[in-house]
């Protein structure tokens, strides 16, 4: 009687730890916690003569003119925004698909130079994210913005290659920025929550000019992203 007792008390232990586990792993993907490695893939460098309209969507904002230029440059294999008059115009550019907790999206930015207004900068549900966790000093011009607009943005306007991620959670966005210079810019932005779109909203004022070109998106997630290899 004994040992069947301890038996049963045995598999009564095996069986709660057991549902303890199913709850753990079911409460962190209901968090959006990876429960292993996410996968990622190359979404686009770039490297065809023309936009991949299966992967873009161009669109203006706020119903302005597209830039002068926007466009895949063949020759340099990357996606190529340059305004040469002086206005208001915009060009948007946004994958063709929705992020959620756990997915993450990068890719390189080099500015080549403007003047006048003149801004890239992200829109998280089709506009400029409303709030973030960490103080943002340059109410002027704005965080997460790379250019100048009435002043500098904290990430500047520096010739070269900013290195730029957005990681997804359920309730904010965390944007990394690596400026030319090696200097690490941290933006969680708040306000929205999943599923999420991203936008890539290169544009100028009334005076600026600009030339931004974009390369080598890579983006991560879990069982969303098909075809994908770890790198």
């Amino acid at each position: 009687m004994k040992s069947w007792a301890n038996n049963m008390r045995y598999w009564k232990i095996t069986v709660i730890l057991i549902l303890l586990v199913v709850a753990v792993m079911y409460l962190m993907t209901m968090n959006g916690v990876a429960l292993s490695p996410p996968l990622c893939r190359t979404y686009d460098d770039f490297s065809g003569k023309y936009l991949d309209t299966s992967k873009w969507v161009e669109s203006t904002f706020q119903g302005l003119a597209f830039t002068d230029e926007h466009f895949v440059n063949y020759s340099k294999k990357a996606y190529h925004v340059q305004q040469n008059i002086e206005g208001d115009r915009a060009t948007n550019l946004a994958p063709k698909r929705q992020f959620f907790a756990g997915d993450s999206i990068s890719y390189e930015i080099t500015y080549k130079g403007g003047s006048g207004n003149h801004a890239s900068q992200p829109l998280i549900n089709g506009d400029y994210p409303p709030t973030q966790i960490e103080t943002c000093n340059y109410t002027t011009a704005g965080c997460g913005v790379i250019g100048y607009w009435n002043a500098f943005p904290d990430l500047g306007a520096q010739i070269g290659t900013y290195n730029i991620k957005y990681e997804f959670s359920k309730n904010q966005v965390k944007m990394t920025a690596k400026r030319p210079d090696g200097v690490i810019v941290v933006n969680t932005f708040t306000g929205n929550s999943e599923p999420y779109t991203l936008t890539i909203n290169t544009h100028t004022g009334h005076n600026g000019l600009m030339h931004f070109d974009y390369d080598n998106v890579v983006i991560c997630g879990l069982a969303r992203v098909q075809n994908a290899t770890r790198v």
